[in-house]
């Protein structure tokens, strides 16, 4: 460098850097990597508060799990419940005799009149033996070898499963219960009980009201109508028509609860329950000819009467919750 340009930035001899540009100094610099870090960490929280206020809360208890301990824990589930249905039917299978006689008394054994004439029932129901318990009985018959073996575990099953239905909706309920939130979790325990109580009116009312007047009533047919055949219903066949209608009859006691829950998640309002209450009286009317196994008017009446009560039971508890 020349002595004049030395003289003329004294700076460079006094060791001092050059001063930079005016504009320089008026211009930010751009931040480093622990900067960016350090500002995009103090913004989350202010997202998070703006998001927090449109998002729905989480529920209390849902832990973050792995898929596999998801499904760990649901065969866990599933071997208890099928453990608890054995034990229930190991239990119940000495008290399958004691049922199948118990259903046996709507049936007309002494004998056979036509619909809407008493029925003549015998003292005492002749139980003797496991194979033999319906030979003393002269409407129930056996054609098989197996058919009473069947029979009498196929009744085992079903008390089997009825008494270890609160086993298994616990193995259910905890299972689901930490998805829920806390209304929803009201719900179901208001729901649970009241379909355990409507199931079991649905069949008290099948067993007492309905059954009897559909077998007097088809059998009374079968013996009007000249066909020259004597109306004798094998043991498996009568426990299979029996089991089936009751069971048609308490799920059809579940109305209420269904179209409570309908109401609750928005697919079903009590305006438009209102406005359309001919067209599900015409539905009920369908569904309770298809449940009754008779055809006669009265006991089609008497399966739909307290459909559509329980209907507008329904309707109810969605207005009044």
């Amino acid at each position: 460098m020349s002595a004049s340009e030395r003289a003329e930035r004294p700076e460079l001899d006094a060791g001092k850097a050059p001063e930079s540009a005016p504009e320089s100094a008026t211009t930010p610099a751009e931040p480093g990597p622990a900067q960016a870090s350090i500002a995009s960490a103090t913004d989350r929280p202010v997202e998070a508060a703006a998001g927090s206020a449109t998002a729905p809360p989480e529920p209390p208890d849902l832990t973050s799990m792995p898929l596999m301990e998801h499904l760990r824990e649901l065969r866990t589930r599933l071997i208890r419940s099928v453990v608890a249905l054995a034990v229930g039917m190991v239990v119940s299978m000495p008290l399958s005799r004691f049922v199948i006689s118990g259903v046996e008394i709507p049936l007309p054994i002494e004998s056979l009149r036509l619909a809407g004439r008493t029925i003549a029932l015998p003292d005492t129901l002749a139980i003797t033996g496991l194979l033999g318990m319906c030979t003393a009985c002269d409407s129930i018959i056996i054609i098989s070898p197996l058919e009473g073996l069947i029979t009498w575990m196929r009744v085992g099953l079903i008390l089997g499963l009825i008494l270890s239905t609160p086993v298994i909706l616990y193995q259910v309920v905890a299972f689901v219960l930490p998805a829920l939130y806390s209304r929803e979790r009201r719900y179901l325990y208001l729901l649970l009980p009241g379909a355990g109580l409507m199931f079991a009116i649905g069949l008290a009312f099948g067993f007492f009201v309905v059954l009897p007047r559909s077998i007097n009533f088809l059998i009374g047919f079968a013996e009007g109508a000249g066909l020259g055949a004597k109306p004798t219903p094998t043991l498996a066949n009568y426990i299979a028509f029996v089991s089936n209608l009751l069971f048609v009859i308490g799920v059809s006691f579940e109305t209420p609860l269904v179209v409570f829950m309908l109401a609750k998640v928005g697919i079903l309002k009590p305006a438009t329950m209102s406005r359309y209450r001919r067209h599900a009286v015409l539905v009920i009317a369908i569904l309770a000819a298809v449940l009754t196994p008779t055809p006669d008017p009265f006991t089609m009446f008497l399966v739909m009467a307290p459909m559509y009560l329980l209907y507008e039971l329904g309707g109810l508890l969605a207005r009044i919750f």
